[in-house]
C-alpha cells in the first residue's frame, strides 16, 4: 500500500461529516478565504451530530466508531 492509499485509507474511516468541514477549510485556507464564521458553524453541526455521539460511545466503550454521516 502507498502512503497516499494508506492516507485514503485512514480519512475514509473518519467521520465523514468532519472530513467534508476539514476538506472545506484547507480549500478555502489554500485560496485565502477561510470564513472563520462558516468554519464555527461547520465544527457546530459536526458536534451536534449522530457520528460525535457514536465517536464518544466507541471511545468510551474502547472500540471501533462505526460512522453513518449523520
Amino acid at each position: 500500500m502507498t502512503r497516499a492509499e494508506a492516507l485514503a485509507a485512514t480519512l475514509a474511516a473518519n467521520a465523514p461529516l468532519a472530513v467534508a468541514g476539514l476538506k472545506r477549510a484547507v480549500n478555502e485556507a489554500a485560496a485565502g478565504a477561510l470564513d472563520r464564521e462558516a468554519l464555527g458553524a461547520v465544527r457546530a453541526r459536526c458536534a451536534a451530530s449522530l457520528d460525535h455521539a457514536e465517536g464518544v460511545r466507541a471511545w468510551t466503550e474502547k472500540r471501533t466508531p462505526v460512522f453513518t454521516g449523520r
